[in-house]
């Protein structure tokens, strides 16, 4: 027994000997000869002023949701109109709502289930905004029920979860409160909220009737009835995604695709979750660079998760004019690019139905609001990555070595043993 207490103590020593591994970094170097891939289909929503997509999601069916802003000065900016567009699986619109700030509510974000479509964003009140609100519509666009409350502020970031709990952030009016997570009933009811004192509004995911929100200080996992199942310290990352036994942050704001942000010139720096206990499994670090390993400029990136639970970043090269579609398999150990769009789309967000067709929401200078779909088939095999295999052959041999002289040490001078 004594033996066996040795032995753990010595793997323990060992163990505690190798040094903590940072991000992998990925060089992602396009090749000169690539070719844009074919849409299997595209439609554009061309309206009267120039608009640009907020956020967008994919119901199980095919149907691409996405909310949009007309472009306006600052000073017209209690007059911006806004709409919730829904798409059909060929591209073509289904239906549209449109609405401005003094008239009904500014849209900001979006999310589906099987059968609602649910938006999020600020009602007016007189020339300043009201509030957050919330509203429920079924597939053929028919209001089902809307809600207001008094926090001011808006609704940012929303999701639903498999048992119908719809969870709202945002940010309030009170700048000592800062920011705030509410969850509704499927009728429209709050049943929890937490107000956050943050700089940085909640960004929220869900899965496995789990939401997991990430703030400047941490990344959570809660009940959908608001109870906290655990919590883990995390100042590296500010967005949050998920889907079946995949969660995985980043360190780009969702802010940074509703916006063209020119000072977006670092790697993104993504890191797989354990859903279980909020431990990193992973983390890399991947950009686009030049032969000589100059990172190109970028001001416009999205992600999500494929139906095979891999991380998908949807990134823009501006030296290249061109938007590239990385995926990293959720084990870690590759990746794959390649070019999707020209420079002609300024804005694009990336979701992935359940049959794999990739689908695009945008702003193309030609186009105004535009959806394209693709088909999986382009995609490249994924470029294997250096594993750690050395360091843990030298971690299993040292230990075996380690043991042996323990083990050989203690029997010699304690022969009873």
């Amino acid at each position: 027994m004594r033996i066996v207490i040795a032995s753990f103590i010595a793997c323990v020593i060992l163990f505690s000997l190798v040094p903590t591994i940072d991000a992998t970094p990925i060089f992602v170097i396009p090749d000169d000869n690539e070719t844009l891939p074919t849409p299997i289909a595209f439609w554009n929503n061309s309206v009267s002023g120039e608009h640009l997509p907020l956020d967008m999601c994919v119901s199980n069916s095919g149907i691409t949701f996405s909310v949009n802003r007309e472009l306006k000065l600052l000073s017209q900016s209690l007059y911006t109109r806004t709409s919730l567009i829904a798409w059909n699986g060929n591209g073509s619109v289904r239906w549209v709502k449109t609405s401005t700030t003094l008239d009904g509510y500014r849209f900001q974000g979006v999310t589906a289930d099987e059968s609602y479509v649910y938006a999020t964003g600020d009602y007016p009140a007189g020339f300043i905004s009201g509030g957050p609100f919330l509203a429920k519509y079924d597939y053929q666009g028919i209001q089902i029920w809307n809600t207001t409350w008094n926090l001011g502020g808006e609704g940012e970031d929303i999701v639903v979860a498999e048992d119908g709990t719809i969870v709202v952030s945002g940010y309030t009016g009170n700048i000592t409160t800062g920011c705030f997570i509410i969850a509704f009933d499927t009728n429209g009811n709050e049943v929890w909220r937490k107000i956050v004192q943050d700089w940085q509004i909640p960004s929220l995911a869900q899965s496995s009737n789990h939401i997991f929100v990430v703030t400047s200080e941490h990344i959570r996992k809660y009940a959908t009835d608001g109870a906290l199942i655990w919590s883990t310290n995390y100042s590296e990352g500010n967005t949050v995604c998920a889907r079946g036994d995949s969660l995985y942050t980043l360190n780009v704001s969702f802010w940074a695709h509703r916006y063209s942000l020119p000072f977006l010139h670092e790697p993104a720096r993504i890191t797989r979750w354990d859903m279980m206990n909020g431990t990193p499994l992973w983390t890399h670090d991947i950009g686009i660079y030049d032969v000589n390993h100059q990172l190109y400029n970028s001001s416009g990136r999205d992600w999500a998760i494929d139906q095979e639970g891999s991380f998908v970043l949807l990134m823009d090269a501006q030296q290249r004019e061109a938007w590239y579609y990385l995926r990293i398999p959720k084990e870690g150990t590759g990746f794959t690019s390649n070019v999707l769009l020209n420079n002609e789309w300024v804005v694009a967000f990336v979701d992935i139905d359940e049959s794999g067709v990739i689908h695009i929401a945008g702003h193309d200078r030609h186009f105004d609001i535009a959806i394209a779909l693709y088909d999986p088939s382009f995609l490249q095999e994924p470029i294997l990555m250096g594993s750690d295999l050395p360091l843990v052959g030298v971690v299993v041999v040292g230990v075996a070595i380690f043991d042996i002289s323990i083990i050989y040490y203690l029997k010699k001078k304690h022969p009873s043993w």
